[in-house]
C-alpha cells in the first residue's frame, strides 16, 4: 500500500501585511525605521541589518511579508 504526502495549505482565511523596515544613514549612525518609527541607532550598516533582520524574523513568524531597504555603503 503507497503512502500518501502531507500536503501544506497555507492559510489564506485573513489577509496578512507586509513588513517594511527600512534602514538610513544619519549623521554617525544608522538608522531602522518601521511603521514610521525610529527603532534606534546603531554604529555600523552591518549592525544596523543584523538587528533589522532580528526584527524582520519576528514579522515572518507571525505570517507577515517582509521588505527591507538598504542603500549602498556611504563613504
Amino acid at each position: 500500500m503507497a503512502s500518501q504526502a502531507t500536503q501544506f495549505t497555507p492559510d489564506n482565511s485573513r489577509e496578512h501585511s507586509i513588513a517594511t523596515y527600512e534602514i538610513i544613514h544619519e549623521g554617525d549612525s544608522w538608522m531602522i525605521i518601521h511603521d514610521s518609527k525610529k527603532l534606534g541607532a546603531l554604529d555600523t550598516r552591518m549592525a544596523a541589518f543584523d538587528s533589522c533582520v532580528e526584527a524582520a524574523r519576528s514579522s515572518i513568524l507571525c505570517g507577515h511579508g517582509v521588505n527591507i531597504k538598504l542603500p549602498h555603503e556611504i563613504a
